[in-house]
């Protein structure tokens, strides 16, 4: 059961929108922003996970860690669920749930992690993992990271605020 309840606007939503896409249990909880709000927030999500230009396996490496480092067992479900699917590996994902990438990671996947868990930790990376990731990556492409992961922290905090159940089933990957 739900921390706080689902707004009374949500039952307005089907279990199965049109196309055949199942409507998330957060999707229900967003309901409580204005739909401008609501709407936007969407869009941005859909965005960085969609059409971004980030290889889908880096963005989901940085997002299964945000989730971990959050604490946000909604969060690490979707987003693990995503990771395999893109090809990340069970052993890969148990490294990443401990924050442990001494092995089983390229060094460019190395990079990103120890990124990631700098910027969610301090906020300001250190000039040795800025340095690092920069290495492997375009100036956009880190924008790009800093922001997924930056919605998805901010995405956890609702999560762990509301509370909402678990959904009986999990994202499909889009493979690009």
């Amino acid at each position: 059961m739900a921390r706080i309840p689902y707004p009374s606007r949500a039952s307005e939503l089907p279990p199965v929108q049109q196309g055949g896409v199942r409507t998330l249990n957060v999707e229900r909880m967003l309901y409580y922003l204005p739909d401008n709000l609501r709407e936007e927030m969407g869009r941005l999500g859909k965005s960085l996970l969609w059409r971004g230009m980030l290889n889908p396996v880096l963005r989901e490496l940085a997002l299964v860690r945000v989730g971990r480092i959050s604490g946000s067992a909604y969060e690490v479900y979707h987003h693990e669920a995503l990771a395999r699917a893109v090809g990340i590996s069970e052993i890969q994902l148990d490294h990443v749930r401990r924050g442990d990438y001494s092995v089983g990671f390229t060094p460019q996947e190395r990079a990103v992690l120890e990124f990631t868990d700098d910027v969610a930790r301090n906020v300001r990376p250190n000039d040795k993992a800025l340095a690092e990731l920069q290495k492997y990556m375009s100036n956009g492409e880190i924008m790009e990271l800093i922001l997924a992961f930056g919605f998805y922290m901010t995405l956890c905090r609702i999560l762990e605020t509301f509370g909402p159940d678990l959904d009986d089933f999990v994202l499909e990957a889009k493979v690009r």
